[in-house]
């Protein structure tokens, strides 16, 4: 019995990597051409020949390829594959706020400094206020000792929060 050879006629692109049909993908995946074209739906060929796309390994592979996700120290990886990792999150990072998703520390901080000092302020001229609405002091002095102990209380709830904060972050 003799042996057949099949000799497939290889096509290359421009930079000459080997271009391959849908159908070609299916065998070398092993993988049924119609779930080779699902997963490349959406996916630009690198060259159309004769009305169907051709794409290169490395066109196709990452959307055939199905990687399992596990849990990984990046800090264990080599060190070009660590400074790809959090070269990637940075740019994550850096997309989730220009969506609006993730708000900077340093904005919060402001904007918290700036509501906490309203509250301040209209606690201090409280007083004052109940003094102007005709209040007896005896009143406004049990307000005051009130308004005195909200603002130690505050003060201390910032401190202590901000201290968490910082541990949080150090670990």
């Amino acid at each position: 019995m003799a042996d057949h050879v099949v000799e497939i006629k290889d096509r290359r692109n421009d930079d000459g990597q080997t271009l391959f049909s849908i159908s070609r993908l299916g065998r070398e995946f092993g993988m049924h051409r119609q779930t080779v074209r699902k997963r490349l739906d959406g996916v630009p060929p690198d060259v159309t020949a004769g009305g169907n796309p051709l794409y290169t390994i490395a066109t196709a592979a990452p959307y055939l390829i199905e990687v399992q996700r596990t849990e990984m120290d990046p800090d264990k990886l080599p060190p070009f594959d660590r400074h790809q990792y959090y070269a990637s999150e940075l740019k994550r990072l850096k997309l989730e706020i220009d969506q609006g998703r993730v708000i900077p520390v340093e904005q919060i901080r402001r904007e918290l400094a700036e509501l906490f000092g309203q509250v301040a302020s209209t606690l201090e001229t409280l007083p004052d206020l109940l003094e102007s609405k005709g209040l007896p002091r005896d009143l406004i002095g049990v307000a005051q000792e009130v308004v005195d102990g909200l603002r130690g209380r505050l003060y201390l709830d910032l401190v202590d929060e901000e201290e968490s904060a910082e541990a949080a972050g150090d670990a």
